[in-house]
């Protein structure tokens, strides 16, 4: 165990090293303090690295950003200034200010992403800021002020200001190469609302069913009920 700065603590453990000044470990095994002012309570090899930065537990987890925090899990990472991840695995915030991962799998807030949020769910991402996925595996927002509640493989695209997808499977609004903003998709399988940059579109809403389109260039359109007569 090492205190190299001022007014460090260690209060036990096993070869914790505090190299911030006023930073303090509590206790764990191989765990470091570098930022000025950093905490870490307890764990196996996790690094608060940010100046007011936090680690409460868990293994290998970093706190990099300025007043991050890390409660605990495994192989976490946050880079965000003012930013908090609380658990699970993999999961990582990069440098987005005031952001959030709860919890879950590998999950991933990309640079930039202001405010943006995933609360749980595994291989999400979020790369727009004030967007957030409440769940759900492999969901996608590129766009800002948008939500994904759940669902697996839902995209929100570049673009999609102010859009919202309920649930299901392969549900998109807007496209690769242009957003539509407003969209809605309530749930249901592989619907679509197209956009293109010759023909945006806007203010669609799908409420469910399988493979129903909103197309290109449309705007204030509407499928809200889907009938199969067999």
């Amino acid at each position: 165990m090492a205190v190299i700065c001022n007014y460090g603590t260690i209060g036990g453990g096993i070869a914790n090293f505090v190299g911030g000044e006023g930073g303090i470990i509590g206790g764990g095994s191989g765990n470091n303090v570098f930022g000025d002012f950093g905490a870490l309570t307890g764990g196996s090899g996790n690094n608060a690295c940010g100046v007011k930065s936090f680690s409460g537990g868990g293994n290998q987890n970093c706190a990099i950003g300025i007043a991050s925090s890390v409660v605990g899990g495994d192989t976490n990472i946050n880079s965000g200034d003012c930013s908090f991840v609380g658990g699970g695995f993999e999961n990582n915030i990069i440098t987005s200010a005031y952001s959030a991962i709860g919890s879950g799998l590998c999950n991933l807030i990309c640079s930039g992403s202001i405010g943006a949020s995933i609360f749980s769910g595994k291989h999400n991402c979020v790369s727009n800021s004030f967007s957030s996925i409440l769940g759900g595996n492999g969901n996608t927002i590129g766009s800002c002020q948008s939500i994904i509640v759940g669902g697996d493989c839902n995209n929100i695209f570049s673009g999609s200001n102010g859009s919202f997808i309920g649930g299901g499977y392969i549900n998109h609004i807007g496209s690769n190469t242009e957003g539509s903003i407003f969209g809605v998709i309530g749930g249901g399988c592989c619907n679509l609302i197209d956009s293109t940059v010759a023909n945006p579109s806007s203010f669609g809403i799908i409420a469910g069913g399988f493979s129903n389109t909103v197309c290109a260039g449309a705007t204030h359109s509407s499928i809200l009920v889907a009938v199969i007569i067999v």
